[in-house]
């Protein structure tokens, strides 16, 4: 087997050498036919002559590989050859180049010597073609345009897209009565869109004008007859209302009556008078949206809302003015802001008064109600239009500066008329001691008491209390009291014996009747407490008065030892008592005490116009002011001589309570 596989071994390489061999004979352009043909003759022979034992899958291989080989070469060897073709052909007709060149070199110099020549005639030509360049730029813009204005004047004569309005749209605009509301809104929607696209053609076409003219036309026949139409619709919903069956209604029903008149009078002018108000809108007729606003104001003040207006006024009337007035700015308040809603919503045609003309009569009839009332009841008014006015609609807000200047015009006229006749009042240089208290303190008393009572008659809501009080009550209150202050100041001054009765009689009857007020109001308080100091002052000064008038020397002696003992001692103050000794008896105690209180009804006699609280009052405090000047003297004679003073103060008190019980 061994020697079988080498025998192959070598018979593949000696078939390969040959193959080799052959290869080359091919391959070398030299050898001739009849070699090759030798040579390939002679390796088949010793092909021959070996013993091979291959297998023909082998054979096959080593076969292919070998003509793959050949057949490279063969490529090779007529690539070469055809090289060679090429470049002897080159050869051949480089030859003849330089005679070309020559032959081109000469009709190059042929051609420039024309071209110099024909030089201007070729610039006239290059000129020429730039112009006719030109020309055609410009017959290329003029054909665009021409196009744009074809697309233009085909719009213009297509009925659905053009300016042109058929015969039924064209009809409905001139009278929008005779056709459905929805058959209008389409003829507007169509004469709208129709303005519209006529105002965005450009140029002057006579024949976009002349449409234009006629669109206008339409715009404002239709405008004319729709107004004609709305106005008799309103005048159709405004209908009259029966007085005489309103005038047994209440306050509440007629209210109710109302805001009832009310929400159907809106659904109807949203129902039938919206498509023509929308139209109108949308043509911006804002004037003749004006005109029928105004239309129905007139129209619903004069039958819809004016009569049962007319009548709520009448039966508030019943009420005070104060409750009356707050009633009805809360009643109306609502009333005014729906009929503004529907104003800016149905009639949007901007800056609108006809809310003033339409509740003219509300307004005078909230006039008469600020008019007819008392001039105290005016301050009531007052808060009761400054609390409504915060929140409220701009033409509610006309009525509350009207309502509120006038109650203010009354209102200030009265709290000054008041404050000047306090200041004008005379005083006396003699008190009437049956005339009681000044005609001063009680104008303060029924001021106050006037005004508080409308405080509390006021509408029971916070706010409006409160702004009556601190805006209203409280500067009046302060005007008048500087003023009786500074009346009782000159008073008490000119009555130079009785000043302090007048002093004392007219601060104590402010201080308790101010008191007794059951709203604390500051500036009240203040001058009651002011005014009960001042009577407290006067009340210590009459009782010293009038001990003194009675008792002058007893007082004046003890006056004087209490002052050298506070000045030089209880020695020196006892040694001037033992030149100038005083006695008094039981006697002459009793007798004067009773000269004191028959003093005391002099000046505030039973019967007269004096307080009756104010004897009983003043008897306590007499007594009790005297107890204390006896009880000093008491002291200082203890003081001074180590003895109680006679009469004692248990006979003093026992003689002081039979005369001041």
């Amino acid at each position: 087997m061994e020697g079988a596989a080498l025998d192959v071994r070598a018979a593949v390489e000696v078939v390969q050498a040959r193959l080799s061999g052959i290869s080359s004979v091919s391959e070398d352009p030299g050898s001739s036919e009849e070699e090759r043909a030798r040579k390939q003759r002679a390796v088949l022979r010793e092909l021959d002559g070996l013993d091979l034992s291959l297998s023909f899958e082998e054979v096959k291989t080593i076969m292919e590989q070998r003509v793959r080989e050949a057949r490279g070469a063969s490529i090779e060897y007529v690539v070469a050859w055809e090289i060679e073709e090429e470049l002897s052909l080159v050869s051949s007709e480089s030859a003849a180049v330089p005679g070309a060149l020559a032959k081109l070199e000469k009709r190059l110099d042929e051609v420039e010597s024309w071209l110099a020549a024909n030089h201007e005639d070729l610039e006239g030509l290059k000129a020429g073609m730039d112009e006719l360049v030109k020309e055609n730029a410009a017959i290329d813009v003029q054909r665009q345009n021409l196009a744009k204005l074809g697309s233009s004047l085909e719009k213009l004569v297509c009925p659905n897209e053009g300016l042109a309005l058929g015969a039924g749209v064209e009809d409905a605009l001139r009278d929008p009565a005779k056709h459905r509301p929805q058959v209008v809104a389409s003829a507007v929607e169509a004469l709208r869109t129709a303005i519209d696209r006529a105002g965005k053609l450009r140029g002057q076409l006579r024949a976009v004008d002349e449409r234009e003219e006629h669109l206008s036309e339409l715009r404002d026949a239709f405008a004319a007859a729709a107004e004609r139409h709305a106005r008799r619709k309103v005048e159709r919903l405004a209908r009259t209302q029966e007085v005489a069956s309103l005038d047994a209604m209440n306050a509440g029903a007629l209210r109710s009556s109302l805001r009832h008149r009310q929400r159907e009078l809106h659904a109807a002018v949203k129902t039938d008078l919206g498509p023509l108000l929308e139209a109108l809108g949308s043509l911006g007729r804002r004037d003749s949206l004006r005109r029928l606003r105004g239309a129905f104001a007139a129209a619903t003040r004069e039958k819809a809302y004016g009569p049962l207006l007319k009548a709520y006024a009448r039966a508030l009337a019943e009420s005070s003015p104060s409750a009356a007035l707050a009633r009805a700015l809360e009643d109306i308040a609502p009333f005014v802001a729906d009929e503004r809603d529907l104003s800016e919503k149905a009639f949007p045609s901007g800056g609108d008064d006809s809310l003033a003309s339409q509740f003219a009569d509300l307004g005078a009839s909230l006039l008469a109600m600020v008019d007819a009332a008392e001039a105290v009841e005016a301050a009531a008014l007052l808060a009761v239009v400054e609390d409504a006015s915060r929140d409220s609609p701009a033409f509610l807000r006309e009525i509350f500066d009207t309502l509120r200047q006038s109650a203010t015009r009354k209102w200030t006229a009265f709290a000054d008329q008041r404050c000047k006749w306090i200041a004008s009042i005379d005083v006396l240089r003699k008190r009437d001691h049956a005339s009681g208290p000044a005609s001063t303190a009680l104008e303060v008393v029924a001021f106050s008491d006037r005004l508080e009572t409308v405080i509390q008659r006021v509408p029971k809501l916070a706010k409006t209390r409160a702004l009556l009080s601190d805006a209203v009550a409280e500067p009046a209150y302060d005007r008048l009291a500087s003023a009786f202050d500074d009346w009782l100041k000159r008073a008490v001054h000119a009555d130079s014996k009785y000043g302090v009765v007048v002093a004392l009689e007219n601060n104590d009857f402010v201080a308790a009747r101010l008191s007794s007020h059951a709203r604390a109001s500051p500036a009240l308080k203040a001058l009651a407490v002011r005014s009960s100091a001042k009577a407290a002052d006067a009340i210590k000064q009459y009782a010293d008065w009038m001990w003194a008038y009675e008792f002058t020397k007893l007082d004046a002696y003890f006056g004087k030892l209490q002052d050298l003992a506070a000045k030089r001692g209880i020695s020196d103050a006892k040694a001037a008592a033992a030149r100038e000794s005083h006695r008094v008896t039981l006697s002459l105690v009793d007798d004067n005490l009773g000269k004191i209180f028959r003093r005391l009804d002099k000046h505030f006699p039973s019967g007269s116009r004096c307080d009756p609280n104010l004897r009983p009052k003043l008897r306590t405090a007499l007594l009790d002011r005297f107890r204390a000047i006896w009880a000093k003297y008491d002291s200082i004679s203890r003081a001074i001589f180590s003895v109680p003073f006679e009469p004692t103060t248990a006979q003093f008190d026992k003689l002081a309570k039979a005369h001041f019980p």
